[in-house]
């Protein structure tokens, strides 16, 4: 069967309002603040069908703050970089956010199309709403291998170089059908520093809990936990 091409505009990018200038500002620094859960942080996603004895499977990306301005498409400029953008964000209840430091790197109304969902993408404690598959389907403008998605938007990440541990590289209001056309229940979220060996916080999981016992040697020689342990919902 033929992979479907679609573009930005099979998104609900039309339907998008474009924000004024203190909405956007809001809604960056709000983002900022959603993004801060695993900002600077390996974070490990492990997954699986909703059938009985189906595979559970790991994905791992690096989550920089030189990631976020291009995630909520905007782009550096003569007054800010990448890290300054991400800090100047999350520090907006310190010091107002510059109109002068924002600079859209296609246009303003897709960057209001990506802040309208970006916060929902990182609320893992609801773990339950998310889906990941690999990108499959044929999509204009926008390459990435894996995507991750709830019923508002897409999260999509990338190596980029094939030495290195993917990156989120690009945000989209759509719905991780139009990107993949096979994707599992994410299952539970784990974070930890970088320079650290193995995963132990986690940021969500399902509400029964996943019994270490039954993760692949894959997932296990990972994680910080002994067999006999339950990994459950962060309180």
């Amino acid at each position: 069967m033929a992979r479907k091409r679609i573009s930005t505009t099979s998104w609900n990018y039309n339907n998008v309002r474009i924000k004024s200038d203190e909405e956007i500002k809001e809604l960056l620094c709000k983002s900022a603040n959603a993004y801060s859960l695993i900002c600077d942080k390996e974070v490990m996603f492990i997954y699986r069908k909703n059938t009985e004895n189906a595979e559970y499977k790991y994905y791992i990306a690096h989550c920089k703050k030189e990631n976020f301005i291009h995630l909520v498409g905007c782009t550096v400029n003569k007054y800010v970089n990448a890290k300054q953008f991400y800090e100047e964000c999350i520090g907006h209840t310190d010091k107002p956010l510059d109109k002068e430091h924002i600079t859209y790197k296609e246009s303003k109304k897709t960057t209001s199309a990506k802040l309208e969902v970006f916060p929902s993408l990182f609320e893992y404690k609801g773990v339950k709403a998310y889906r990941m598959g690999v990108h499959n389907k044929i999509t204009l403008n926008n390459r990435f291998e894996m995507a991750l998605g709830n019923n508002r938007g897409v999260l999509g990440f990338d190596k980029r170089k094939e030495s290195m541990i993917p990156v989120p590289v690009t945000m989209l209001n759509g719905i991780i059908g139009d990107y993949a056309t096979d994707y599992s229940n994410v299952i539970a979220v784990l974070v930890k520093n970088p320079g650290d060996n193995k995963f132990k916080q986690i940021i969500g999981c399902v509400t029964k809990g996943i019994k270490v016992i039954d993760l692949p040697m894959s997932i296990r020689d990972k994680i910080d936990f002994e067999d006999g342990e339950t990994i459950v919902k962060p309180s």
